[in-house]
């Protein structure tokens, strides 16, 4: 933020600018990273935010990630429900700059649906 001695007309357009940069930051969040930062007031504060909890040398984090991934079951939630759910810890990896392989994604996706589904799992892994 500028300094207390700049100008009111450029505090101003400092705010509306940083209030912008926030918009547009917190609009292409997915929603596990938007419950971070929701209640953050500057965009440098989201940024900071962001980078720490999703940073790519969080190996720990990425683990947690992988382990949910591997153990994530359809259940009784819809089919829907469960490909957004694994896309978004997908996606989660992407961004941490350790994207999954395809492979890794299809078998995980497909032993994920369960036993109703098993034709089809064996079927598209053959």
């Amino acid at each position: 933020m500028p300094s207390s001695t700049t100008d009111p007309v450029t505090n101003d357009l400092w705010k509306q600018n940083d209030q912008l940069i926030m918009r547009l930051l917190l609009s292409s969040l997915i929603e596990e990273a938007l419950s971070v930062v929701i209640r953050l007031t500057t965009s440098k504060d989201v940024w900071t935010t962001l980078e720490t909890a999703f940073n790519h040398e969080s190996k720990v984090r990425e683990l947690q990630i992988k382990d949910e991934l591997n153990l994530m079951k359809h259940g009784s939630c819809s089919v829907s429900k469960y490909s957004q759910a694994f896309k978004s810890h997908c996606d989660q990896l992407l961004a941490m700059g350790q994207p999954i392989e395809d492979t890794d994604k299809v078998y995980w996706y497909l032993h994920g649906l369960g036993h109703e589904f098993s034709t089809f799992s064996t079927a598209q892994l053959s």
